[in-house]
C-alpha cells in the first residue's frame, strides 16, 4: 500500500509515468502532512500550565485531528484504487450491445467513486482549516508557524482533491448528480478561502 511505503520509494512511484499514483494521492498525502503539523501544534501547549485555560479546546482538535489523519492517510491509497478501477472500467470489452451497456455502466459507476474520494479529501481539509481556526490563538506561539504551514498544506490539498473531483464530474452523465457534487466544492472552496486568510493573518500577528 501507498501509505505503507518510505517518502522516497513514494516520490519514486508519484514521479514515473504511471497513471497512479497521482494527484489526487498527492492532496491526500498533502492534508495528512497538514493534520500532522496541526497535532504538532497541540503537543507544544497541551498538559502547559501557561495554555492551561484552552486546555480542554486543545484537546478535543488533537483529537480531532487525529481522526482525519487516519482517513486522509486511508485516502492516499483510495485514490488511487479508484482511478485503477476507472481505467479497468474502460478495459472492459465492447464488442456487443450488452457488453457496451454494461462498459458504459461501469465506467460511470467508477467516476463516481473517483469523485467522490477527493471529496471527502475536501471536506476534510475543511475540517483540519475549522481547526486551525480554533486554535490559532490558543497555543504556543513558538510553534505558530508549524500552525501555519499546516494550514497552508489543508488549504492546498483541498484546492488539489477538488480539480479531481472536477475532472472525473466532467465525464459523469447524471446532470443531477454533477450539479450537486458542483455546488459543493463550490461551497467548500468558498469557506476554506475565508478561514484561510483568517488564519494566515492571526499567524502573521503572532510571528
Amino acid at each position: 500500500m501507498l501509505k505503507e511505503l518510505s517518502i522516497s520509494d513514494f516520490m519514486q512511484k508519484l514521479s514515473s509515468s504511471d497513471p497512479t499514483p497521482g494527484g489526487g494521492s498527492a492532496a491526500a498525502l498533502a492534508a495528512w502532512q497538514g493534520s500532522s503539523l496541526i497535532i504538532m501544534f497541540c503537543g507544544f501547549s497541551l498538559g502547559k500550565e501557561k495554555f492551561k485555560q484552552y486546555e480542554a479546546v486543545l484537546q478535543k482538535a488533537d483529537k480531532e485531528a487525529r481522526t482525519l489523519a487516519e482517513q486522509l492517510k486511508k485516502a492516499v491509497d483510495e485514490d488511487t484504487e479508484a482511478v485503477d478501477q476507472v481505467m479497468k472500467a474502460f478495459r472492459l470489452p465492447k464488442e456487443t450491445d450488452q457488453e457496451k451497456s454494461e462498459r458504459k455502466a461501469a465506467i460511470q459507476k467508477a467516476m463516481r467513486r473517483a469523485a467522490e474520494v477527493p471529496l471527502t479529501v475536501s471536506k476534510n481539509c475543511l475540517s483540519l482549516l475549522n481547526i486551525c481556526q480554533d486554535i490559532v490563538d490558543k497555543g504556543n506561539p513558538n510553534s505558530i508557524t508549524d500552525l501555519g504551514v499546516g494550514c497552508l498544506l489543508a488549504h492546498s490539498a483541498m484546492e488539489g482533491a477538488i480539480l479531481n473531483v472536477k475532472i472525473n464530474l466532467s465525464s459523469i452523465k447524471d446532470e443531477d448528480y454533477v450539479n450537486n457534487l458542483s455546488q459543493q466544492i463550490r461551497n467548500l472552496k468558498a469557506e476554506a478561502n475565508a478561514i484561510k486568510s483568517d488564519v494566515l493573518a492571526k499567524v502573521e500577528e503572532l510571528i
